[in-house]
């Protein structure tokens, strides 16, 4: 049975791991799409769209940019961290942005794409997706993706010196997420 969540998170506050449940596929997101829905959005509506994010990298905290956001519990960062079927859906969703950003993943290494250039739209001082960005590091580590968190950090570090200007101070928070990964 798949759950509709209501326009309020609140009125699911009494029920217990909504992410989890959102990433198996049984609960739909408050603007009503699924977790394959976000899955199969296009480049421009993983742009336009700005309510997935806090769902597929989710944190303990609350969101900073979208009101009434789910955060993950206990019970629901232990799910992530040891269930096989969650952990697979997670790198979906960060290979999933790992192409949005012009990259490619090989391995645990993240490297720039054919379509790089066209893709990287996205760099721009104080844009969006830097703290995008910076969410998707926090939940990576937090869910127990060091790997690929040290690889997206990476890729970020090998454009930096191009982007320098673009990137500015994220690059010294991204560093603090990492530190001790």
């Amino acid at each position: 049975m798949i759950l509709r969540a209501s326009s309020t998170i609140k009125s699911l506050q009494n029920t217990s791991d909504i992410i989890v449940k959102f990433y198996r596929g049984e609960l739909v997101h408050p603007s009503g799409y699924t977790i394959l829905d976000v899955w199969g959005f296009t480049p421009a509506k993983l742009e336009k769209v700005h309510d997935y994010i806090q769902w597929i990298f989710p944190l303990r905290k609350p969101s900073e940019h979208v009101y009434d956001i789910p955060v993950l519990n206990p019970s629901e960062i232990d799910a992530f961290r040891t269930d096989g079927e969650l952990r697979q859906r997670v790198q979906r969703s960060f290979r999933m942005m790992v192409e949005f950003y012009g990259f490619i993943l090989q391995d645990d290494v993240i490297v720039k794409g054919e379509r790089f250039r066209e893709k990287s739209r996205w760099i721009y001082p104080k844009d969006h997706n830097m703290a995008r960005i910076s969410r998707i590091l926090e939940s990576l580590v937090l869910l127990d993706f060091q790997p690929q968190a040290r690889a997206m950090y990476q890729a970020m570090k090998d454009i930096y010196p191009k982007y320098r200007w673009e990137i500015g101070e994220s690059m010294s928070y991204w560093q603090r997420i990492m530190k001790g990964t």
